[in-house]
């Protein structure tokens, strides 16, 4: 009969069939099965959370009546709207809302002018393969509108 030696700090060698049990090393019977759920009764597949339905209702259309006319407008749309005019009429929460979101803005803007290299800033060789690109069509030269 040999005697196996631990493994520095007590562990026993990984090509023993001896399985210790302890913290987080539950016996192997009460480990979950290949292809059980943990939680079998959680969250079902396709159910949708808050951000995706709140989402979906801020896209929603909706018509209302401004300034005599009727509009149709995205309901994100009518609730920046009444932000902007909460905020101009001077309350607080409104004023902070836009102040927030403006800095959001600027922050966005700076980064990607940032991450942005003109054709100076790229040495000859990369320079003439992109301009060879560009008249092929590969590249769409217009500025994305925001």
């Amino acid at each position: 009969m040999t005697v196996r030696r631990r493994e520095r700090g007590g562990r026993k060698p990984k090509d023993s069939d001896d399985y210790e049990v302890g913290y987080g090393k539950p016996p192997r019977a009460h480990q979950f099965k290949k292809g059980q759920s943990g939680n079998p009764k959680g969250r079902p597949k396709g159910s949708r959370n808050f951000d995706t339905i709140l989402e979906a209702k801020l896209g929603e259309q909706m018509f209302y009546t401004r300034n005599g006319q009727e509009v149709t407008e995205s309901r994100l749309e009518v609730l920046a709207e009444r932000i902007v005019t909460d905020a101009l009429k001077g309350k607080i929460g409104a004023v902070k809302a836009v102040l927030e979101q403006i800095r959001s803005i600027a922050t966005r803007s700076t980064s990607e002018t940032r991450n942005k290299l003109s054709l100076e800033e790229i040495d000859e060789n990369d320079r003439a393969i992109l301009q060879q690109a560009i008249s092929l069509g590969l590249f769409d030269t217009k500025e994305k509108e925001g």
